[in-house]
């Protein structure tokens, strides 16, 4: 119910529903990661957590009693700006700020056999 006083006179409107935006959630990334990047965070009980990779859906998450997720999601080699939103009874929070991470997968060492002098021991 909203009250509203004019010139001395009180009016009562009817009842009113107040919604409010969630908060965007916490958002935890490693700078550098190999393809398979740990994301965490934290946000509200319950709330679906939405994962973007370049303004791009990736992944969702639920947000456990205490109100935190973690998992992972994989990309391929690149640089990635990381952000999240969280829904919660309908409504959708604004996007978290920005996480750069840099993907980069480092291959097993070659030998180069051919380059080694196979001398015997003296």
């Amino acid at each position: 119910m909203l009250v509203l006083t004019e010139n001395g006179m009180t009016n009562l409107s009817a009842s009113v529903t107040v919604y409010y935006r969630p908060a965007p959630p916490g958002l935890q990334v490693a700078a550098a990661s190999a393809t398979t990047v740990a994301v965490s965070g934290s946000g509200l009980a319950g709330a679906v957590v939405n994962l973007l990779t370049n303004g791009v859906l990736a992944a969702s998450f639920t947000n456990n009693a205490a109100g935190v997720f973690a998992g992972s999601i994989t990309l391929p080699d690149g640089l990635y700006s990381v952000s999240a939103y969280q829904t919660t009874d309908g409504l959708a929070s604004l996007a978290s700020a920005a996480v750069s991470v840099t993907v980069l997968t480092v291959g097993a060492p070659t030998l180069n056999v051919a380059a080694l002098s196979l001398r015997p021991w003296r």
